[in-house]
């Protein structure tokens, strides 16, 4: 998919990549839920280096808390 999405980067284009790496907490009062608990940043670089990306930058650009009933 990160090849997909390199192929189609204009020349200068931006890649970016959101959900950081969380224990699972942040859905666990969703019935059923089946999506993803993130990414760790490194391996995310390291990912995008294989595939050819240079100048790659990552941060944490939005932080939030979601009350959970436990």
């Amino acid at each position: 998919m990160i090849k997909t999405f390199y192929s189609m980067l204009n020349k200068d284009g931006i890649l970016i990549i959101d959900l950081d790496k969380e224990d699972g907490s942040f859905h666990m009062d969703t019935k059923d839920f089946s999506g993803h608990n993130g990414f760790e940043h490194k391996y995310m670089e390291n990912i995008l280096k294989s595939v050819g990306l240079f100048n790659i930058k990552s941060e944490t650009f939005f932080n939030s808390e979601k009350k959970i009933k436990k």
